[in-house]
């Protein structure tokens, strides 16, 4: 069971919500669990099966994940949430994942060029 927050309430990505069901930081499933999820849902789908949006998955999950990360660490930082960092392992697992997609190559450069020396250790 999970619970989607619709907190920002955003346009977006018609599966950025299938992505943050499957890729959540707070309930992690295994690769092959999350693999199987999304085959399921483009299955029931084939609409967005054919027209190759399934190849777009990892896309969106980087920017999720770079999103909540951002999102985190402000709430950490400027209202001294500190238990949202508990998470934040998480989704650099999750986006190391979906950076070996040959769609993010430029992104996976860019964030190794830029990234600071401290958060380069914990994204190798």
């Amino acid at each position: 069971l999970g619970l989607l927050d619709f907190q920002d309430a955003m346009r977006g990505c018609v599966f950025y919500d299938l992505v943050s069901l499957v890729e959540n930081e707070r309930y992690p499933l295994p690769l092959n669990k999350r693999n199987a999820l999304y085959r399921h849902y483009f299955e029931l789908c084939p609409v967005l099966a054919t027209s190759k949006y399934a190849d777009f998955v990892p896309v969106v999950a980087a920017h999720r994940h770079t999103r909540v990360m951002g999102i985190f660490a402000r709430l950490a930082i400027k209202y001294h949430k500190e238990n949202y960092l508990k998470y934040i392992p998480n989704d650099w697992d999750f986006l190391k994942e979906n950076l070996k997609s040959p769609l993010l190559k430029d992104y996976k450069k860019w964030l190794e060029t830029y990234l600071p020396q401290q958060m380069k250790d914990v994204y190798k």
